[in-house]
């Protein structure tokens, strides 16, 4: 079953999600928006192709560990009362069961695939 894609924005979540960062950590993530992105894309294709097994998983963006990319996810997307929870809610409730879908189904891109 295909699930509907809301018309969101990589770059309109991701400044969310670092709308209340500390300039430090703004600078970390930054460079990372258009290889993120570019890797969305990808990813995006490869499931309308029906090619999931070429997405390559990949441990870090920019140099930014996967790790650190997570939090983006813990942190600020998924996390009530942090600016960029009215994505995570329009992507949940996109699913006909929504509230069933796990944090690792709708990471920014799954696995941060290249």
């Amino acid at each position: 079953m295909k699930i509907p894609k809301p018309d969101i924005k990589v770059a309109e979540v991701f400044d969310s999600c670092l709308s209340n960062m500390r300039e430090a950590n703004k600078l970390l993530f930054q460079p990372c928006l258009p290889e993120i992105i570019s890797s969305t894309e990808d990813y995006e294709q490869h499931m309308e192709d029906g090619s999931h097994e070429k997405v390559v998983p990949s441990e870090s963006i920019c140099g930014v560990p996967k790790n650190e990319l997570e939090k983006l996810y813990t942190a600020k997307l998924s996390k009530t009362k942090q600016p960029p929870r009215t994505y995570y809610d329009e992507i949940i409730s996109a699913a006909p069961m929504g509230s069933l879908l796990s944090k690792s189904s709708l990471y920014f891109v799954s696995d941060f695939a290249n």
